[in-house]
């Protein structure tokens, strides 16, 4: 066991807790120790090498978690209904940032479910927005998301986290938003807590699964999604420690979940690794 592992008593209680939070989501209120083991059950995956797509696999399960977590939330109060209707896409105009295992689980519902040809027509779309390589992801142009068909999008069972948490009590407020004109939109504050608590358990896992640090960092979908779809073996050559995702737009840190994911490592990781 590596020193930047937890313990192996904590990692027996956590392991116990992962199974219920693989069956039933993240508790509400939020429990730090049930996010820990979210994110060893997404190093576990990472590890298993009979597991050929297990990127993929780790990016569905945190996306499978962070969906039963949401539905297990308390329903919105009086007055405050869910205004996301099917065909409703103002959000995803919007830059959107991914980890590895999310862009490809995207790839992998893609080629499960879609034709060669929608395929085809989706990674132009991807190639006609990448940003140049060392860009910061903020400055993409906005587009339509690639993965946009008719307004819905086509791998909506395999969207990344950050789609999950956009959840707005008003229609009005995406559109002034979407024209540039409005201020903050009104969201459910659980889902973006639900969506903090998967993605830095996400994060967690990956770090713990160690690689190079390229691996922990969150890319510009269209970019990453461009280089997925392109080259079959990019998942495999990922996995085998290449950066395939170097001339890809990305960032380093994201707001809010970084802080997140490092109160997990010190309070769950740094204590088990000793002096």
């Amino acid at each position: 066991m590596s020193a930047q592992e937890p313990s192996l008593p904590l990692e027996r209680e956590l392991g116990r807790l992962a199974r219920r939070v693989r069956q039933d989501g993240l508790p509400h209120p939020h429990r730090p120790e049930a996010t820990m083991a979210l994110a060893l059950a997404v190093r576990d995956v990472l590890r298993d090498t009979a597991l050929p797509d297990r990127a993929a696999r780790a990016g569905a399960l945190v996306c499978r978690v962070l969906e039963r977590t949401v539905d297990n939330l308390p329903r919105p109060a009086a007055g405050q209904a869910i205004a996301c209707r099917p065909g409703c896409a103002y959000c995803c105009h919007k830059t959107v940032m991914a980890t590895a295992p999310e862009v490809f689980f995207a790839a992998a519902e893609l080629r499960a479910r879609r034709g060669p040809a929608f395929r085809a027509e989706v990674e132009a779309r991807c190639a006609a927005a990448v940003a140049p390589a060392g860009a910061p992801a903020g400055r993409v142009r906005p587009r339509p998301c690639p993965l946009l068909e008719d307004d819905r999008c086509s791998v909506y069972a395999a969207r990344p986290t950050v789609c999950r948490k956009h959840t707005s009590f008003a229609v009005a407020a995406c559109l002034a938003d979407y024209q540039g004109t409005g201020t903050a939109i009104p969201i459910r504050r659980h889902d973006q807590e639900a969506f903090e608590c998967c993605a830095a358990a996400l994060m967690v896992g990956m770090r713990l699964w160690a690689g190079g640090p390229h691996r922990g960092r969150v890319l510009e979908l269209r970019g990453a999604l461009a280089v997925a779809l392109r080259e079959p073996q990019a998942e495999a050559r990922w996995l085998a420690g290449e950066d395939v995702f170097a001339a890809v737009a990305g960032q380093r840190e994201l707001p809010g979940i970084d802080g997140h994911a490092a109160f997990l490592w010190t309070r769950f990781v740094e204590p088990a690794a000793g002096p």
